[in-house]
């Protein structure tokens, strides 16, 4: 009597499943089909309060307020670690107000395994190599695109098939100040020396580049220059060397302040500060751990 009543418990049980289950046949309900919904998590830098000059943005602005352009592919994984290109959409603006982007992919798509890969912010395909595996930064040497990335492994079956992923930002963001300059000052050239060239879908950096950026202004004391830089690739590792002139076409420079090492990290705000203190003379300070030091002959005292 028992051993029947346990089997009349597993056939319920069983039976209750299946009813609440889904097959991808016609002659059952169809299971529900994947859809992923892409959302932006960095909207601001880690120690965006860090930095003055760097507002905070609101976090319940639409999503193209921090990544104007998107592109995703999906891919199916075989058994044996094939991947079968699903869907590619290719690159284009994000229009509408909503906050995150909702992906629908066709019913019709067998259950398994699923990468989804997302690149966000590109103004156009060349940065990305053929598999859209990797994306080389600072074209020309400029500082380029705020450009996001996301990579994502989904498994799609009956009870799995509503999944959110995140896009992370690639870069950081150098802050550099001037304080006090003389008037007759009104362009500098900044070099950035080694910065990362590449990155690939597991946030990997590698192969040092720089950056070279040319300023000018008018009638100015006070000016502050932002640059998107890629991450050092050693704690320290990135050179920051600032010239200043009277105009362009000059060639000696009337101020030259001394370089600065510092860190760039993903998705943080570096810092310098040049005080002019007369007499070809600056104070500089770096934003360390969110806190501005002064620093002498390359060493924070």
């Amino acid at each position: 009597m028992r051993n029947n009543t346990t089997y009349r418990i597993l056939l319920a049980g069983g039976l209750l499943l299946l009813a609440s289950s889904c097959i991808k046949d016609e002659d059952l309900r169809p299971c529900p089909p994947l859809m992923v919904t892409i959302e932006v998590k960095d909207k601001n830098y880690f120690n965006i309060g860090a930095v003055e000059s760097e507002q905070r943005r609101d976090e319940n602005l639409p999503f193209k307020a921090y990544v104007p352009t998107l592109y995703y592919r999906l891919q199916r994984i075989d058994d044996d670690g094939t991947a079968t290109l699903m869907t590619e959409h290719r690159l284009a603006k994000v229009e509408g107000d909503e906050r995150s982007i909702e992906v629908v992919f066709p019913d019709a798509y067998p259950h398994g395994k699923y990468v989804m890969t997302t690149w966000g912010g590109l103004h156009d395909m060349a940065a990305l190599d053929e598999k859209r595996e990797q994306v080389t930064f600072h074209p020309q040497n400029r500082g380029g695109d705020d450009i996001y990335m996301s990579h994502d492994t989904l498994i799609y079956d009956a009870y799995r098939h509503d999944y959110s992923v995140e896009l992370e930002r690639t870069k950081g963001k150098l802050i550099v100040e001037g304080k006090d300059l003389p008037l007759e000052i009104h362009y500098a050239t900044k070099q950035i020396a080694s910065v990362a060239r590449h990155m690939d879908l597991a946030f990997r950096y590698w192969e040092p580049t720089f950056l070279h950026e040319e300023n000018d202004w008018e009638g100015q004391q006070h000016v502050v220059f932002k640059t998107l830089a890629s991450p050092s690739l050693t704690e320290h590792g990135t050179q920051v060397t600032i010239r200043c002139y009277d105009s362009p076409q000059h060639d000696v420079a009337l101020l030259s302040p001394p370089p600065v090492k510092l860190s760039i990290e993903r998705n943080r705000l570096s810092a310098i500060r040049y005080v002019y203190e007369g007499q070809d003379r600056f104070k500089v300070y770096v934003l360390v751990n969110d806190n501005w030091e002064l620093i002498h002959d390359m060493d924070i005292e």
